[in-house]
């Protein structure tokens, strides 16, 4: 929102929302861990850091009010943004835990132990090598946009349709989520659905030109096939990272691991 200037009615209604979100957070609150009010310990309930982080959006919207009359974009970039970041840095600064992420309150080896094996905390690539199967199989929509910016035309039309405030925030919010789904792969859901968009938005063009070259039952013959590649595309592309991200069979056994002495220690 800060790259795209919003107007001052787009702030407004960004600090309700906000302010909303607060009053909600703040009726759960009193509703389910009272005591977390006032005296925020359990990172992974309701607390009054997230009651502060709403209240902290909406100063950054009514702040972004003011600072979308000055004159020059890059005036309103460099300001708004410094705002952002003063105002994430004071909520960081009163209210530490956030920091600390909801297994704060775990023993670092006990939580290591513990996550070994859930699958929703690992990251979506462990390793290069199977880097391209696992981005083609959960984010093929972002790959085939990102593919399509080869061809100088799409470049320009893209380019354009981010010269507007929402598509700016649209692609914000997708590579917020893509970056988040690389550290745990329970955010690659969300990338997906918003990287969707602009896969659909890449159809609708390849279904223009085609539509805008031929008649008759060629045209609609055509238009049907380009429908099902784009959306059957994701079957082989999940097979394929199924077959080159599966485990290799060993013949050896083995043997099962021990708890680490450290964690034994401290449950004693």
């Amino acid at each position: 929102m800060a790259a795209g200037s919003p107007p001052p009615r787009h702030a407004r209604c960004a600090r309700w929302i906000a302010l909303g979100a607060a009053a909600i957070s703040l009726a759960a609150i009193v509703t389910e861990t009272p005591g977390q009010l006032l005296h925020p310990t359990l990172p992974d309930r309701l607390n009054a850091s997230h009651l502060a982080g709403f209240l902290v959006a909406a100063l950054f919207w009514s702040i972004t009010v003011r600072l979308g009359r000055l004159p020059h974009a890059t005036g309103r970039l460099l300001a708004t943004g410094t705002c952002g970041l003063l105002c994430l840095a004071a909520w960081c600064a009163l209210f530490p835990i956030v920091l600390e992420g909801p297994y704060g309150n775990l023993d670092p080896l006990l939580r290591d132990l513990w996550l070994a094996n859930v699958t929703e905390v690992m990251p979506l690539i462990s390793s290069w090598r199977e880097a391209p199967a696992r981005l083609c199989a959960w984010l093929f929509p972002m790959v085939a946009v990102g593919a399509s910016l080869a061809w100088p035309s799409l470049r320009r039309h893209y380019l354009g349709l981010l010269r507007s405030p929402p598509a700016q925030l649209w692609l914000a919010a997708a590579l917020v989520f893509t970056l988040l789904s690389f550290r745990q792969i329970r955010w690659v859901i969300y990338a997906e659905i918003l990287w969707l968009f602009p896969y659909a938005h890449l159809m609708n063009q390849g279904l223009a030109a085609w539509q805008g070259t031929t008649t008759g039952i060629r045209r609609r013959l055509g238009s049907l096939l380009l429908i099902l590649a784009f959306c059957g595309a994701y079957v082989p592309c999940y097979l394929l990272s199924c077959l080159l991200t599966a485990p290799v069979p060993s013949t050896q056994q083995t043997p099962p691991r021990a708890a680490p002495q450290g964690i034994l220690q401290r449950l004693q």
